[in-house]
């Protein structure tokens, strides 16, 4: 909650589990704007899933779901990351008068 609404966010989701009790603790699906990405939560260390610009609601909430995989437990998030990139709606601009120089070992810069 408390985003802009109609501005684009990044979000980006991490599940990890090394629980035993339940044996293998399989993989956690995600889903955004009805797009679903599933993640093997298992003893994970590294793995994520991000959903690219994501539009808040007027009310500047965006809603994450999750949901067990078959033969999963339960389901794991451990982080979210909400990430705003900047966008001001120009194009960036373009270098102008590059020239390049000779190093003393031949290369280029």
């Amino acid at each position: 909650t408390g985003l802009t609404p109609g501005a684009q966010y990044n979000v980006t989701l991490f599940g990890s589990s090394a629980w035993t009790g339940l044996g293998n603790n399989g993989t956690t699906i995600y889903t955004i704007n009805g797009v679903a990405k599933p993640l093997y939560v298992d003893k994970n260390s590294q793995n994520t899933v991000t959903f690219a610009s994501i539009v808040p609601n007027a009310s500047g909430i965006i809603t994450v779901n999750m949901s067990k995989g078959a033969a999963t437990p339960y389901g794991m998030v451990n982080a979210i990351v909400i990430e705003k990139p900047f966008n001001d709606g120009t194009a960036p601009a373009a270098p102008t008068n590059l020239t390049g120089v000779a190093l003393p070992d031949g290369n280029r810069i």
